[in-house]
Order: structure tokens, then sequence, then C-alpha cells
């Protein structure tokens, strides 16, 4: 999976992720864990306005005249009313921009007061890259008879749903100045892994044509009723989480010995002694250094930021498509 930075910056050799942390006067390292920690926020805001035609439309038709036309790094374009405004508009308030920033800060150490304003780069950047990604669409589509030009909601969400796999990258770790590729090599490997299989923390699905990219499915139709109020169920957010959070162990469960059937006591006497010796399960590995339960606790408070995270996009609704003015 092409990591974060790579996609972000292919077109560039991935330097506008140094003058990015330039800017803000941060360390590689600390633009890193700021990224990582905005991660879970970003997914959630770009799942909810691809579910949302009106909000894409709108968000897509905000970002238009900044296409192409700056430099998405710099503190000067995030100190533009109308590139706060997006950012807003792919929130869905100020309120819960300001939520966020406070949230990330209280894990990194990153003043809220420069969270703040990268988030509105960041949203800058993942725009422009989406909306380059939007032009290979635009190439491939027609091929196939999948590709409807006049519905600009559909393609935008379609856009969002195949572009949601960079998101998953925020939380890895940056490539070596010297391995970066070049960027026009790098931003076809990021087009074709972009468009390659399907995304990492959804079940497998067919392509989808740009007519169908907004219409839920039956199944997410009744959640949705059942849950009132449209929004994506929760559910899938703790499998985007999952794909980049790090230090997340598979755990694998065992029938307690307490809770042994009938048919195991008949099959292990029906078997030689030797047998049944060899197949007595390897004593447990000694863990002194406790890394064991340093893992338990590290999987325990990811889940922990990314339950919080989501709570306060519950408590941040967006209504009929339109952006809360916080």
């Amino acid at each position: 999976m092409t990591d974060f930075f790579d996609w972000l910056t292919a077109s560039d050799s991935g330097l506008a992720a140094d003058r990015l942390a330039s800017a803000y006067n941060l360390s590689p390292s600390e633009l890193q864990d700021t990224a990582q920690a905005l991660a879970p926020a970003f997914s959630l805001a770009m799942m909810r306005a691809m579910s949302n035609p009106v909000t894409a439309a709108n968000i897509s038709q905000q970002f238009a005249p900044f296409f192409g036309s700056m430099d998405p790094t710099s503190r000067k374009a995030a100190s533009m009313p109308e590139v706060k405004s997006l950012t807003d508009s792919l929130f869905g308030s100020n309120t819960l921009v300001d939520a966020v920033s406070r949230q990330v800060s209280s894990v990194t150490g990153t003043a809220p007061d420069t969270v703040r304003p990268l988030m509105r780069n960041l949203t800058l950047m993942a725009m422009q890259t989406m909306m380059q990604m939007v032009g290979t669409t635009f190439l491939r589509g027609p091929q196939n008879g999948e590709f409807d030009p006049t519905d600009v909601p559909a393609n935008v969400a379609d856009l969002m749903r195949r572009s949601a796999n960079a998101i998953e990258a925020f939380a890895r770790t940056p490539g070596e100045a010297g391995s970066r590729r070049t960027g026009s090599e790098g931003l076809s490997n990021v087009f074709a892994d972009a468009f390659q299989g399907p995304l990492p923390w959804l079940p497998p699905m067919p392509f989808m044509a740009a007519k169908n990219a907004i219409a839920p499915k039956e199944e997410e139709r009744t959640r949705s009723s059942e849950t009132g109020g449209g929004e994506p169920p929760t559910l899938p957010f703790f499998a985007i989480f999952e794909g980049f959070s790090k230090g997340l162990s598979a755990k694998t469960s065992a029938t307690p010995a307490n809770e042994a059937t009938e048919d195991d006591d008949d099959r292990e006497r029906s078997l030689p002694e030797e047998v049944t010796k060899t197949t007595e399960p390897p004593p447990l590995v000694p863990d002194p250094a406790g890394f064991g339960r340093l893992m338990d606790a590290s999987a325990e408070m990811q889940a922990d930021y990314l339950k919080r995270m989501t709570e306060l996009f519950e408590a941040n609704p967006l209504k009929d498509g339109e952006t809360k003015k916080g």
C-alpha cells in the first residue's frame, strides 16, 4: 500500500512534506505524529462527506479555485478565509475542527493553534491530489461505459471512496529521502495502487459505476434508519482505524479448558497415550519485560482514541448537506 506522504506528494517527489514541516517549525517526526493523530479525523470526515452528495458537490466547488493555483503547504494558504471555509465544509463545522485540533494536541503535544491551520493545509493537499486522481477516473470511465460526466456529486463520492486508502496511510512512517521516487514514476504508481483491488477496510466489491457511487446498499439503509440520522455506521470506523494503527496484534481465541465438550472427551480417550501427550499445548513463554501487556495497553489506547474521535463527529452531525457555522 502506498504510504500517505508518497500519495500526497508524489507529484513533487515528497518535497511538499518538507515544506509543510518547515512552515510550522515541526521536525519530520513531529509532523508524522500529528498526521497520524489526524488520520482518524480525516477518515471520518471524508467518509461522511462521501455519503452526502450535497456535501461532496459543495466541497468540490469550494476547492475548484485553488486547484493548481497556489502552494498548499504555505501558512499564507492556511490563513485564507476560503481555505478555512473549505476545511469547515469537509469536517462539517468549525466547532468540530476546533474539537479535533484539541484532541490531537492532547495526544501529540502539538499546539492547537498549529494543528488548526495544519488541517487546512492537509485539506488542500488531499483535495488537490484527489482532483488529480479524478482526472484519471475521467480517462478510464468512458472506455467501460461506466462514467457519467454530468453526475458531479456521484463522481466526487466515487473519488472519495477510491481515495480513502490514502488516508489509511497517515500512520505509516515516510520513507528516507534517498528512497523517494521521481515525480512522474511516483504519481503513476500511486494512481495504479489507488485503483487496484478493494479498499483494505471494506469487503471486496466490483468496480463501482459513478451513477452508483452514492447509492447506499439496502443493509446500510436499514442500519441508518435504525440508528437515526443517516450517518455512516460506526462499526466500519473501527475497521478503518485498524488499517493504520501500529502495534495492534491479532488475537487468537482458544476454547477454555472448562468448556470442553463431550465429543472432545470421547476423542481424547480414543487416542493412544503417545498422541495425547504430543498434542498437549506448549507451555506459556514467560514475559518478564511485559511486552504483551504493553501491546494490549497500546491497542486499548488506540481504540479509546478512535472512540473519542468518533464521539466528536457524532456530537456534530451534518444536517441536510449544510455546513454548520461554528
